[in-house]
């Protein structure tokens, strides 16, 4: 007996699509549009304006490690810098200079403003301010100004810079709004009557892209915050604070912020960067932790000083003679290696100090923050006999040093007393004041006494090597940047015993084989 195919096929369940099928191909079709959006449309318009790179080659690129999409690579270091243009209206000085140095391995990062009063003498002979490389490159042939500029503060400061980036400050303004601003902390508050809405109040803040450019062009604020020197640094958190943003999971999700970035980007920006070098420069950013990004700015590295020009203009010229000094402390700066955190069992506990307000009852105020690179000890040279506490003997020492110095404050950072108790001296914020130093850079440490007549008290070495250890660690300074005076000038200061003492110190070996190098 014969069956009809249409029996067959009545006959036939029906196949059916499970709810966990359906919901992942909902998730898989979801997902591509996320990532098309997301990812190929941005990285094709990318390579669009900026090299003319294929979505192929963008591919092979991100796919690479960081430092291979970068074609000089073999290079220790990889140098960009970053000029800001259009702080003044009708005009296009880079008002904002930084170098940005990565470790082509991604282990670290430097930060180095450039000021822009920085006077230097042009290859036409003339004397200008650095922030007009970018406008004579222009002037001579446009589209030229970027690599003008990165030639002429490479040569300055003694480092090749083969890449470039110009950004106009509007479209930064823009970026940071369509981020939904940005979060950063300000370690004082400050107004600058010269700029509208240019108040601030201390700890953290959520900053519209206005407010941003406003904190980053404050250069007359109160409490500390005037000065190139204050905003460079203020600067340098809004870069981080933008590196941080950009990366977060709530834009990094969005495709339509992404598409708005790409679109402000393109705009704003001016580079001779290709997409492919672009993004490696950005995995090389947002993998980088924290602790891995050194800042530094020049004025706090004691290499530069200011005067006036003979028509009455500001200007930062060269310590030293010539560019040698500065030079040879970028140099430092970009190869000096930060500190590795400690270990579990090695970690230093940090030491307890007597502030500066428990025996002067009216310190300095602090200068704004500067960068410090090694640690110097020393001996205050003067034997205390008598039953004086610590509080008179620092209150004996700022007095002295005013009669028959002529200084301001105590020369030190830090005194460790015979008792092993450790007082607050100048800020940190402050250079030393030293007689004997052409080079007074870096945190001074004291002990308390005369240690070519007497011997350093064990409570008071043991204070001396917490407090170094902690310091070193906190401002990531290496052991073979810790110095005794001596090692660095013709003194004997700390004093024969305390050298002595000193040469079972943690530090010590490493100390001695760079002393020999100095």
């Amino acid at each position: 007996m014969s069956v009809e195919p249409e029996a067959l096929t009545a006959t036939r369940p029906r196949r059916r699509i499970s709810p966990r099928r359906a919901a992942l191909a909902v998730l898989v079709i979801f997902a591509s549009a996320i990532f098309i959006a997301d990812v190929v449309v941005p990285a094709v318009r990318l390579g669009s304006a900026f090299g003319r790179e294929t979505p192929l080659q963008l591919a092979w690129s991100a796919l690479r490690p960081a430092a291979d999409s970068l074609a000089d690579a073999g290079g220790a270091r990889i140098n960009v810098l970053l000029l800001g243009l259009g702080w003044e209206t009708g005009t296009d000085l880079t008002d904002t200079i930084l170098l940005a140095s990565f470790a082509a391995d991604g282990s670290d990062a430097v930060l180095l403003p450039v000021p822009r009063d920085l006077s230097i003498v042009f290859p036409d002979g003339t004397p200008r301010k650095i922030n007009t490389a970018y406008h004579l490159g222009e002037k001579h042939a446009a589209g030229t100004g970027g690599t003008f500029a990165a030639g002429i503060i490479g040569d300055v400061l003694g480092t090749p810079i083969e890449r470039f980036a110009v950004i106009d400050i509007g479209g930064l303004e823009t970026i940071v709004d369509d981020l939904g601003g940005i979060p950063l902390p300000l370690d004082r508050g400050f107004t600058d009557q010269l700029l509208p809405d240019a108040s601030f109040d201390a700890g953290w803040q959520w900053l519209s892209g206005h407010r941003a450019l406003t904190l980053m062009r404050a250069r007359h604020g109160d409490n500390g915050e005037s000065g190139d020197f204050a905003r460079s640094l203020r600067q340098q958190k809004v870069v981080l604070a933008l590196r941080d943003r950009l990366f977060s999971p709530t834009v990094l999700l969005n495709p339509a912020v992404v598409q708005r970035l790409v679109s402000d980007v393109i705009a704003s920006v001016r580079t001779n960067l290709r997409a492919s070098e672009i993004i490696a420069l950005a995995r090389l950013g947002g993998s980088l932790d924290v602790s891995r990004i050194r800042r530094f700015s020049l004025p706090g590295e004691g290499v530069l000083v200011e005067m006036f020009s003979s028509d009455g203009t500001y200007v930062l010229q060269p310590a030293g003679d010539g560019f040698g000094l500065l030079q040879r402390r970028v140099n430092e700066l970009l190869t000096q290696a930060p500190s590795p955190p400690p270990a579990v069992g090695e970690i230093v506990p940090a030491p307890q100090i007597v502030a500066r307000a428990e025996w002067d009852a009216d310190p300095p105020p602090p200068e704004a923050d500067r960068s410090i690179r090694r640690i110097v000890i020393h001996h205050v040279g003067t034997r205390f006999d008598g039953p004086a506490g610590g509080e008179e003997k620092m209150r004996h020492l700022l007095l002295s040093v005013a009669e028959h110095r002529g200084w301001s404050d105590v020369p030190y950072h830090y005194v460790v007393d015979v008792d092993g108790r450790i007082y607050e001296g100048r800020s940190e914020s402050r250079l030393a004041d030293s007689r004997t130093l052409d080079d007074v850079s870096g945190l001074h440490i004291a002990l308390q006494g005369n240690y070519e007549s007497e011997a350093p008290a064990p409570a008071q070495l043991a204070a001396l090597v917490q407090l170094v250890q902690s310091k070193a660690r906190e401002l990531h300074v290496a052991d073979e940047n810790i110095f005794l005076h001596s090692d660095l000038a013709p003194t004997k200061c700390p004093g024969a015993l305390a050298k002595e003492a000193l040469a079972a110190a943690p530090w010590h070996h490493a100390a001695t084989a760079a002393a020999a190098d100095h």
